[in-house]
């Protein structure tokens, strides 16, 4: 893939994915029982505070549109001194890379295509589990 989303796929390797749980595609460590697979995003923003509540209220006003994401498990807003943090839970990696490439992410952010805008933000992506 020849595209700025490359470097994030690479960290992620497909290799030991599951074909156990085909209905997931988690690592198998993650396919066991009471235990739910999740792909995290944390994109860190960093701004004036005054600039920083603006953010916030357009996540609050947007974010019931990622519901159309099959994937889609919810998003929450930490605060931290200078820094939004926008955390979302996704199923599996492939669910959240559908966001970025969708024309729903230009109307969020301003006509930007999502693979320059990737670049640019700080995000940070984890494999995650549920386990209570």
């Amino acid at each position: 893939m020849a595209n700025a989303l490359a470097p994030m796929l690479q960290a992620f390797p497909r290799s030991g994915w599951n074909t156990v749980c085909p209905d997931v595609l988690a690592p198998r460590a993650l396919c066991l029982e009471g235990v739910t697979p999740m792909y995290i995003v944390v994109n860190t923003i960093r701004a004036p505070e005054h600039e920083l509540s603006r953010i916030k209220r357009a996540f609050r006003d947007t974010a019931h549109d990622l519901d159309q994401f099959e994937g889609f498990l919810g998003i929450e807003l930490w605060q931290d001194d200078g820094a939004l943090l926008a955390v979302s839970r996704w199923s599996t990696r492939e669910a959240f890379l559908a966001y970025p490439r969708s024309e729903l992410f230009r109307k969020h952010h301003k006509g930007l295509r999502g693979e320059k805008a990737m670049t640019a933000a700080q995000i940070k992506m984890y494999e995650a589990e549920a386990i209570a």
